[in-house]
């Protein structure tokens, strides 16, 4: 893969790189901070495992290991007949997890602003839940894959599950320590969020499907903190926001409540599956007070916690 441009090793810069890639002569886009390595298929490296679901090729060898192989065609309902002979494996690293998708090719990376994609409606994403949104590209419109939501449709267990702790079996007393804002393009995953939040104890909490209309609310509020001549903290406490989302990704959105509006005294919890050594440091360079990788929901609930004073 082609080495990044110096303007995305900073942090919010509201930019992103998308992996255009093919299946059955579609297009379909994904972030290239999750791909780790494309190679080519060589079908002498997979090993088929019995009783398996049809999109579940079985494990492939990468490098010293072996790591699941998922044909995105299958998941999305393609049929075969246009299968690429010289199709590729698209290595990816998110959630702490590495995981292999078939694919037909490649075609082009393209640097685009969060600005230019176009979340789908709510009806739409009941519908495909593993597509959060489009993008034009040279009079295309190029669908953006949910590679998490996928795979937590195949198996919920290699997401959250297999991570977090065992459900609350018992009722947890409400707490009012403060009001939450969460900013999440993923509707399963941000459902998953609050159930955790709720159950414990949290329920206080607005939830966004992205960083603009996050930060437009922040703005009424602080608008409204400053007619009222009211503290910001009476209307909100803490954010937890995703980083790739569509129009504002979390990064612009935490570097804009910290240095353009001010709000040091805001805690912002990051939590994405793209937490790396080098995201790491884009998330200190704008500010957020604290990252937690996916799906630690549990890490996410002791970060709230510690930022709410909840004991």
């Amino acid at each position: 893969m082609p080495e990044k441009d110096e303007i995305l090793l900073e942090g919010g810069t509201n930019e992103v790189e998308i992996l255009e890639f093919v299946l059955r002569e579609h297009s379909y886009g994904v972030n290239v901070a999750k791909v780790k390595q494309l190679i080519r298929f060589d079908s002498s490296h997979l090993s088929r495992v019995p009783l398996s679901l049809p999109n579940f090729m079985g494990l492939y060898a990468f490098r010293d290991t072996t790591i699941p192989l998922i044909d995105l065609g299958k998941a999305f309902d393609l049929s075969d007949a246009e299968v690429n002979k010289k199709s590729l494996v698209m290595v990816c690293e998110f959630n702490r997890l590495t995981n292999g998708f078939f694919i037909d090719e490649v075609k082009r990376i393209h640097r685009l602003s969060w600005q230019k994609m176009k979340p789908i409606d709510e009806l739409a994403m009941n519908k495909s839940s593993c597509i959060t949104g489009t993008v034009s590209i040279e009079e295309r419109d190029i669908p953006l894959v949910d590679l998490e939501s996928l795979l937590l449709i195949i198996n919920p267990e290699m997401v959250i599950m297999s991570h977090d702790s065992a459900e609350l079996k018992e009722p947890v007393q409400k707490t009012s320590t403060g009001k939450i804002l969460i900013a999440e393009d993923s509707g399963v995953m941000r459902k998953q969020i609050v159930k955790k939040l709720k159950a414990s104890g949290f329920e206080n909490i607005e939830d966004f499907p992205d960083g603009e209309q996050t930060f437009k609310a922040i703005l009424d509020y602080f608008e409204r903190s400053q007619k009222e001549i009211r503290p910001v903290t009476d209307f909100f406490n803490l954010i937890i926001t995703d980083i790739e989302m569509p129009q504002m990704d979390g990064l612009t959105l935490c570097r804009r409540v910290k240095q353009e509006l001010r709000m040091d005294y805001i805690p912002v919890i990051i939590y994405s599956s793209l937490i790396t050594e080098e995201m790491a440091r884009k998330c200190d360079q704008v500010g957020a007070d604290i990252h937690v990788s996916k799906p630690q929901m549990d890490k996410l609930v002791e970060a709230v916690k510690k930022y709410l004073k909840k004991p």
